[in-house]
């Protein structure tokens, strides 16, 4: 497991802000944790994400 920070799966997932990424964890879209002030997001959720979204459309 390769954990990221929201900023870098914000970028994979083209957002402007972490914003999004930490309501995708709080309603697990994604897999991630805080631990202190940052959140750890696991990069392999992140692309499993875009995937299911991509299926979806």
């Amino acid at each position: 497991m390769k954990l990221i920070t929201a900023q870098e799966a914000a970028q994979i997932l083209r957002q402007n802000k972490p914003d999004k990424i930490y309501l995708l964890v709080r309603s697990k879209c994604l897999s991630g944790f805080k631990c202190g002030k940052r959140w750890l997001i696991d990069e392999d959720s992140v692309y499993k994400y875009i995937q299911r979204e991509l299926l979806n459309s």
